[in-house]
């Protein structure tokens, strides 16, 4: 197969992103650096674009084809369609490693200059399509399987609201409710229901560097309460240190300090060894019978709000295990729970099929792609 060599200059043309903050609301994404950031209602281009870190993740290069918006730490490009297929050459792009052209010195930065000075070696229009069709094949399932769990959450969380919130649970027009509380159901401090445990203070403790098998997990943020997961090498399972920090399905975290301080997340399913950093809090039920529950109580706005509402520090908020035990949350009857535990449960386990169908697909579409960048696997081009 004959590969061609180009400058990126010559497969793409780079903008620059601007401000979005005076655009009303609307239906078109506006990504940074780190992705995704909001919706506004106009479009800085609509198409096929690679859109590049400018500061912040460079590694974090994205694709987008539609109507769309970039802030100042994102450019957006146009590309060249006579030299490239934009999917695959945003493939090939991401396959590389560009943490040596970082030109920023506190802040990771590239600049137009360094991204147009990258050597590209492409194949054929023809061969450069079969690639990206296949690749997206698997990226179209993934996202299909992505959706599914969103609607699937939300059809739970809806549950929780309409039985616990809109107090509309099965038999509620029967129920005797005495000062507003469903007779049976009692208000409780979340103290009286959870353990809690600060988290393992990574610096304190040791890495282990030879063994790329005796590695953890940690969490690094929680925002939106969604977990981002970052890879940290530590000591082996059988550390007494690590095994103490190590989550558990139902485990649920809360972000303590900062921004995003009251922002919670329930572990729903370990995809690796894992342990949580020393600024979240982890809550432990302690009857499995309320786990589901106090997991999506913790989750809601209304924890959220309370928290924020509660921390203390002036320049930096913060929630100690005492202040987020206060919480006071409505317990429901036994019988009610086992009820709602039972659609959950349900619920969880497509979750948790589609989840690994995902791990899968995802690990199936990484082993090949590296081998049909290099042209190894034949494909009908």
């Amino acid at each position: 197969m004959e590969w061609k060599e180009y400058k990126l200059s010559q497969l793409l043309m780079i903008k620059n992103g601007k401000n979005y903050k005076f655009l009303p609301a609307g239906n078109v994404p506006v990504f940074g650096s780190g992705g995704y950031m909001c919706s506004v209602g106009n479009s800085l281009y609509d198409g096929e674009s690679i859109l590049l870190p400018r500061k912040g993740s460079l590694s974090n290069i994205q694709y987008y084809n539609g109507a769309f918006w970039t802030v100042d730490t994102c450019f957006y490009s146009i590309v060249n369609r006579e030299c490239a297929v934009p999917y695959y050459l945003y493939l090939y792009l991401k396959n590389l490693d560009l943490s040596g052209l970082d030109t920023g010195a506190s802040i990771p930065s590239m600049t137009t200059g360094t991204y147009y000075g990258i050597t590209v070696k492409l194949p054929s229009i023809s061969y450069q399509d079969e690639v990206a069709d296949i690749i997206q094949n698997y990226d179209t399932l993934i996202d299909t399987n992505t959706k599914r769990i969103k609607l699937l959450e939300e059809s739970a969380r809806e549950l929780y609201k309409e039985w616990f919130v809109r107090m509309r649970f099965p038999g509620y027009e029967q129920t005797k409710f005495v000062k507003g509380i469903p007779e049976g159901w009692k208000v409780v401090e979340l103290k009286e229901l959870v353990t809690t445990q600060y988290g393992l203070t990574t610096t304190s403790h040791s890495q282990k560097d030879n063994d790329n098998d005796a590695y953890y997990l940690r969490i690094t943020d929680i925002v939106d309460n969604n977990i981002n997961w970052a890879q940290v090498p530590y000591c082996t399972s059988d550390d007494d240190v690590i095994r103490k920090y190590k989550l558990w399905q139902g485990d649920i975290l809360v972000a303590r300090t900062g921004a995003t301080v009251g922002y919670a997340t329930q572990i729903q399913k370990i995809p690796y060894e894992a342990v949580f950093a020393s600024y979240l809090i982890r809550l432990k039920a302690k009857n499995k019978l309320h786990i589901s529950y106090i997991g999506m109580s913790v989750v809601s706005d209304i924890f959220r709000d309370y928290i924020q509402s509660i921390a203390t520090g002036a320049a930096q908020p913060m929630a100690n295990p005492h202040l987020m035990t206060s919480f006071k949350l409505l317990l429901p009857s036994e019988h009610l729970l086992k009820h709602f535990n039972e659609h959950i449960d349900s619920v969880n386990d497509i979750i948790l099929n589609l989840q690994l169908q995902n791990q899968e697909l995802a690990s199936t579409r990484d082993r090949l792609l590296p081998r049909l960048l290099n042209g190894e696997l034949k494909v009908k081009a």
